[in-house]
């Protein structure tokens, strides 16, 4: 139900999905959705073999089409900067999720932002352990190691201990997470027996962790924990830093991201007073 009103609701053309993964056929959902998703005319296969009627990604991959194209073609079809280029589908409630609005610009702004509050350059490995298609997994993932040219290493399972050994083999220096995989990984028993010196920073999103168990999180791992405070309804707000007091990293959300305000407000929108509790009001790109 969820991917049908999201891909009615977003009028969606096409859409790109594995064949198969883990016993579930991705492509026979599709087929039965179709009937309820009239605008819905391509289905792109991600994987070696496609089933008939939909288009390979893996023989598009292989085709030269720079000999068959000339050099500047995708030109014509490139988007302004401040025009919609995502639309991110909420969660985390029993209703049905909420389409967002995002534009390339603002995340490439956040990015930005990012690759200087982790110190990345091109030498870094990111591994991120979190869905790729949102919050800070994305930014990371999708537009901070590509800026950078950052090697990306994704994991197919979130279970610790397949996680602590994709460390050893990669060696990354950057983890993305969430606070649930992490705590998972502190409490596997067998942690201390893992390789995993080449970490400098983890970086989280999602929701908070507690203090001392976020000091038990980078004692373990051996590094620093950053974490970011934002929504896909406003984006990314703020985020700690490498070099910010442990305090401030585990205690705080950081200092607001480039072009965002915030504001903490009572419920007629005046300024709530220092101390008192209030709504956080954001405005940025």
């Amino acid at each position: 139900k969820e991917m049908e009103h999201i891909l009615k609701h977003s009028e969606a053309v096409g859409a790109i999905i594995p064949w198969k993964v883990r016993g579930f056929n991705y492509f026979q959902m599709f087929q039965e959705l179709k009937p309820q998703l009239p605008k819905l005319r391509f289905i792109l296969i991600a994987g070696e073999e496609a089933p008939a009627g939909t288009i390979s990604l893996h023989e598009i991959y292989e085709q030269p089409f720079e000999t068959e194209y000339p050099a500047d073609y995708l030109a014509t079809t490139r988007y302004n900067f401040d025009e919609i280029t995502h639309i991110a589908a909420t969660s985390g409630s029993t209703g049905v999720p909420k389409l967002v609005n995002q534009s390339d610009a603002a995340i490439k702004l956040s990015a930005k932002d990012t690759i200087r509050i982790v110190e990345m350059t091109r030498d870094d490995v990111i591994a991120i352990f979190a869905p790729l298609s949102g919050g800070a997994a994305n930014v990371l993932g999708c537009y901070c190691a590509p800026l950078m040219g950052a090697k990306v290493v994704l994991s197919e399972t979130f279970e610790p201990e397949g996680l602590f050994r994709l460390i050893e083999k990669e060696r990354p220096s950057i983890v993305c997470s969430v606070p649930t995989v992490l705590v998972r990984m502190l409490n596997h028993r067998g942690i201390d027996s893992y390789d995993l010196s080449s970490l400098r920073a983890v970086f989280y999103y999602g929701s908070p962790i507690a203090y001392h168990t976020a000091m038990e999180v980078e004692e373990k791992l051996g590094c620093r924990l950053i974490s970011r405070y934002g929504a896909f309804d406003i984006a990314p707000v703020s985020c700690t830093s490498l070099h910010d007091a442990r305090e401030a990293r585990l205690l705080t959300a950081g200092k607001p991201y480039t072009g965002c305000e915030i504001s903490l407000c009572n419920e007629d929108g005046s300024e709530a007073r220092p101390g008192m509790d209030g709504e956080v009001w954001v405005k940025g790109p």
